[in-house]
């Protein structure tokens, strides 16, 4: 194929010979069926193993298209189809035909009254934005001195996915779960698996998906995922603060690289205006406001104070 693109890219009636194969093989994936093994599901709720026949959505036709150009452009022989994709709409705005679920607070409420102490912990770094590589990967010294509960904390990560910058935003709520939690683990990782190992990546979805059966939650249509979680921390603070923080705390690209983000003192400042502990209060308990928050920040500075003293006047009479 590659001899022949190039042969054919030297004569001008015939250089669109594989943009037209290409683009007819769009077209014939958009009509095709794919047999999906294991898709049905039995009584017992595992699947059966038979074959379900399902049309291949418009994202899945592309996402092949796409491969098959970077085929070529990995041989310096790009295939454009930029003119083809005006004869066909859905591969210029391929639409998503099962879009995910939009948790509401009720439901987040019926799952955390179902999960133990660990899945409470792994539901509840979702809802803080993250996703199931980075939950799954985080270890035990990622939150030393982070876990007091007076005040908002931020936990500077790498999200594996993506090798970007992450700052992970813990709500006194979050942070409660998650001293109660550490205090039983042993070892480095935050969720042990096998073999001195974390879990799997994919385990925190797994966690997630049994716990919207225990809580009768279905799809409806939509797709029910671990990822729900980052939608719905998206969703609250949407209006609230700028997309580029949302950005920061979910560990997408920034523009500028983050050059203009704020340090943490003022970002904690900028957030707690926000109100963003109310709107992340994920069990529906009364959320510390704001004023609550900084007279237990001056209790704790006070408190300080006076373990110094008492130390200097413990050195003194020594």
């Amino acid at each position: 194929m590659i001899a022949e693109q190039r042969q054919l890219l030297q004569d001008p009636d015939k250089s669109d010979t594989y943009n037209r194969r290409v683009f007819a093989y769009y077209q014939q994936l958009m009509e095709s069926k794919a047999k999906l093994t294991g898709s049905v599901k039995g009584r017992a709720g595992g699947t059966t193993g038979r074959f379900k026949e399902k049309t291949l959505s418009q994202l899945t036709a592309k996402h092949a298209v796409t491969v098959v150009q970077s085929f070529f452009a990995f041989y310096n022989l790009p295939i454009s189809l930029r003119k083809f994709r005006k004869k066909d709409v859905r591969m210029q705005r391929p639409r998503i035909e099962r879009k995910k679920h939009q948790l509401m607070g009720p439901e987040i409420g019926r799952l955390f009254d179902l999960a133990d102490l660990r899945d409470k912990c792994v539901l509840a770094l979702g809802l803080m934005g993250q996703d199931e590589s980075t939950v799954a990967g985080l270890k035990v010294t990622d939150f030393e001195g982070k876990l007091d509960g007076v005040r908002l904390e931020f936990v500077e990560l790498v999200r594996p996915k993506t090798n970007s910058e992450i700052l992970l935003v813990l709500t006194p709520e979050v942070q409660a779960m998650l001293k109660t939690y550490v205090a039983t683990v042993k070892g480095p990782w935050l969720f042990p698996g096998y073999k001195e190992k974390h879990v799997e990546n994919g385990q925190p979805n797994k966690i997630f998906k049994a716990l919207c059966a225990k809580a009768g939650l279905t799809d409806n249509g939509k797709r029910l995922s671990f990822h729900c979680c980052r939608l719905w921390f998206s969703a609250q603070l949407r209006n609230k603060v700028s997309d580029d923080l949302i950005d920061k705390m979910t560990g997408h690209q920034l523009r500028f690289n983050g050059a203009y983000m704020p340090e943490d003192e003022k970002l904690r400042q900028l957030l707690t205006d926000a109100g963003i502990i109310e709107l992340l209060n994920l069990q529906g308990g009364q959320a510390l406001g704001q004023e609550d928050l900084r007279k237990a920040a001056a209790i704790e500075g006070l408190l300080k104070r006076v373990e110094e003293l008492e130390r200097r006047l413990k050195e003194e009479s020594e």
